[in-house]
């Protein structure tokens, strides 16, 4: 725990960039005797300063949280007590061998999360583990926010870590969809820095912005145009564009001799019928038109599909169809479009399988593919609780909340509750950790000196920087990686087959091509720039990898025809759909854990309708109602929120974890209730495995 930390130290101030999300602003950190004084923004950086908020701001509030662990504790009665790491690593190894020894490898299962999963050593160093023992039961946190991006990047570009950033400084017309950069930033996957305000330059000097979401969002508030379809019907809308442009002999499609199946999808379009589909979306006809229309003859074009969309089930074929569009209107690798970086320590553009456990398969119960390594957040209390060959009865959850921050966590919260073998490596003892065996403490990223070349090279210009220990690691604590390191070792196995002792060793493979070293980029603190942004590397990548892109591949036709099958039947009657909110001072379940910036005032979760909702329900503002979905019910309070269109709720994420006080076992933190337990974890998009996290239907009413 929390008490007996660190040592006395003089006051100084140090450079590091945050890691609590992707745009790793760079941050000026001042401390006093081991406890965080100050973080500021880093204006001496580059790159990525601009971006900073409240998340990177209240930085000092977690890693000084008095709750936090700071010891490995394990599990005596209903309590817990503090003790060795040799102790861990000797117990939580012996249970291990004699698990796998009955039950095979992938009895051992992997859930990767904030904020472990942005620690370039921590995730390295799990994700080694599981490699070395063979298992395959990964679990990650892209199943709940862009998953949907990585399989249209494999089925389009022939492999996952194709990502096509966007090109905002000469872009004349952006659509945006399920996209809010005034809060969210232009981020995930890919980011550019301050990348708002250099779209909103862009509009000052007459560029179009036209913004799809079913909520006057505070990025539509700004917006040319703005349409508001139905939840989880954007591919729709998609479609009813393509279908358009198909139709006004709008089609540009450059380097067609690097396309495979154009003529496929022309067809496919050609068989739509724009009204149908407007009428879908439940959006005007001529509105689509017209925008299709713009789109085609902008001189320089974006389509860009983000997460509100990705949490949908529609979001694979959203993601799709936004890449098809730019496609065919000339809008790929060119100034003002997307384009795909080149910056020289990018990962392999090949889907890498476990050393030992061979190549990806189908999960167990449901038959699913993994998506970036790992199966579907979704899937997790099945594979848990289904009885048979691979069953998990082992997990390590490397941080992250996933009963709060998936879906229909009550059903895994149940199935944690079975394992034989629970293991949290985390800052606090969450929601999802209240049942483990072990907790492990993590570091910080204010206290970790590492270099996150895959995280950087999703930037839109070629940009890296290190991550440095401005702060001391708490007394007798060891960095989470080393732990996972020694645990790996213990097992008998070596991580990374031994060519791999720490973190350096790894960055330095990955940015071996590019002549970087760890060292180097550490004797830039204020970060390296490594030359210009530049276009054309798309169709390079494909004339080398002997590929073509495929702008329909028969995974997502298949669905897409399914879709569009059922699409009559797709009503929900008198039921309202959910989406989410996110705010600046809120991010997932983690800004919730401290009594800071986030409170929430007690009592005050609120589902926000439009007036004519509220009218048609009878029930005056301010009444607590029932939310009723398949799986579960909450009580809210009812506000008006003229932002949402007609027939859909919204409901604000990531509240509702419990922190809980380990020595003693109580409750010490609670705030606001879970809205993603209305979400049906049965229900998911097949080839990401996304739930329906935005979209899910619920009734209302009187309480």
């Amino acid at each position: 725990m929390a008490h007996a930390r660190d040592t006395a130290i003089e006051s100084s101030s140090g450079i590091t960039h945050c890691s609590i999300c992707e745009q790793v602003c760079g941050l000026i950190v001042t401390q006093s005797n081991g406890r965080v004084t100050s973080i500021k923004p880093d204006k001496n950086n580059p790159y990525s300063w601009r971006d900073y908020c409240i998340k990177g701001a209240s930085a000092g509030d977690h890693r000084d949280h008095p709750l936090r662990i700071t010891k490995p504790m394990k599990r005596v009665g209903d309590r817990y007590v503090e003790t060795s790491y040799e102790e861990a690593i000797d117990q939580i190894s012996a249970k291990l061998k004699r698990l796998i020894a009955q039950y095979g490898p992938d009895t051992l299962g992997l859930y990767s999360g904030n904020p472990g999963a942005l620690s370039f050593s921590s995730y390295g160093f799990s994700d080694a583990l599981l490699d070395a023992l063979g298992s395959r039961s990964k679990f990650m946190i892209g199943s709940i926010d862009h998953n949907a991006l990585m399989v249209a990047a494999r089925e389009m570009h022939g492999s996952e870590a194709v990502i096509l950033l966007p090109d905002v400084d000469a872009c004349d017309y952006f659509l945006l969809i399920g996209a809010n950069p005034a809060v969210s930033k232009m981020s995930w996957l890919g980011k550019v820095s301050d990348g708002w305000t250099r779209l909103r330059k862009r509009l000052q000097g007459g560029a179009r912005l036209t913004v799809v979401d079913p909520r006057r969002t505070e990025t539509a508030a700004h917006a040319t145009d703005h349409l508001a379809p139905r939840p989880g019907t954007d591919w729709a809308l998609l479609l009813a564009m393509i279908t358009v442009i198909v139709e006004e002999d709008l089609v540009r499609l450059d380097h067609d001799d690097l396309i495979d199946n154009a003529d496929q999808l022309f067809a496919l379009a050609r068989q739509q019928n724009v009204a149908s589909l407007a009428a879908y979306c439940d959006v005007p006809e001529a509105e689509v038109r017209q925008i299709a229309c713009d789109f085609a003859r902008a001189p320089t074009a974006m389509a860009i599909t983000r997460t509100g969309t990705a949490q949908g089930l529609g979001g694979t074929l959203a993601e799709w169809l936004t890449t098809a569009l730019n496609m065919i209107t000339g809008r790929i690798d060119v100034s003002g479009g997307r384009f795909m970086p080149a910056w020289p320590y990018s990962f392999p553009l090949t889907d890498r399988a476990t050393p030992k456990a061979g190549p990806p398969r189908p999960s167990r119960v449901r038959g699913l593919m993994p998506v970036g390594g790992g199966y579907s957040l979704a899937e997790l209390p099945g594979e848990i609780e289904t009885p048979g060959e691979g069953q998990i009865r082992a997990l390590l959850i490397n941080g992250g909340n996933p009963v709060v921050s998936g879906p229909q966590g009550q059903a895994l919260d149940r199935a944690l509750g079975k394992l034989d073998l629970f293991i949290a490596v985390d800052l606090l003892q969450r929601e999802s950790h209240r049942l483990a065996d072990w907790l492990i403490p993590a570091s910080h990223f204010l206290e970790r000196d590492e270099v996150h070349p895959y995280l950087h090279s999703f930037n839109d210009e070629p940009y890296i920087q290190a991550s440095r220990a401005v702060m001391p690691t708490p007394d007798a604590m060891i960095p989470d990686w080393l732990f996972l390191r020694r645990l790996t070792e213990a097992m008998g196995v070596e991580p990374f087959e031994g060519a791999i002792k720490t973190p350096d060793d790894l960055a330095n493979l990955m940015m071996q091509p590019a002549g970087l070293t760890a060292d180097d980029v550490r004797a830039h603190p204020h970060g390296l720039m490594l030359g210009e942004r530049t276009m054309g590397h798309y169709w390079d990548y494909l004339r080398t990898s002997g590929i073509k892109a495929d702008l329909c591949p028969s995974n997502l036709l298949l669905l897409l025809q399914q879709r569009l099958e059922t699409m009559a039947k797709d009503a929900h009657g008198n039921m309202f759909t959910i989406i989410s909110r996110r705010q600046n001072s809120m991010m997932n379940s983690w800004l919730s854990d401290t009594t800071g910036a986030h409170k929430r005032p007690e009592g005050l979760d609120t589902i926000g309708l439009c007036q004519a909702d509220i009218d048609r329900l009878g029930l005056p503002i301010g009444e607590r109602v029932k939310v009723q979905s398949k799986v579960a019910a909450l009580s809210l309070v009812l506000e008006l929120d003229e932002t949402v269109r007609p027939g859909v709720a919204m409901i604000e994420h990531g509240w509702g974890s419990r922190i809980f006080s380990p020595l003693d076992g109580d409750v010490a933190w609670r705030q606001g209730s879970l809205r993603n337990i209305l979400v049906d974890n049965s229900t998911l998009d097949p080839l990401s495995g996304t739930p329906r996290l935005n979209g899910m239907p619920v009734s209302i009413e009187s309480i």
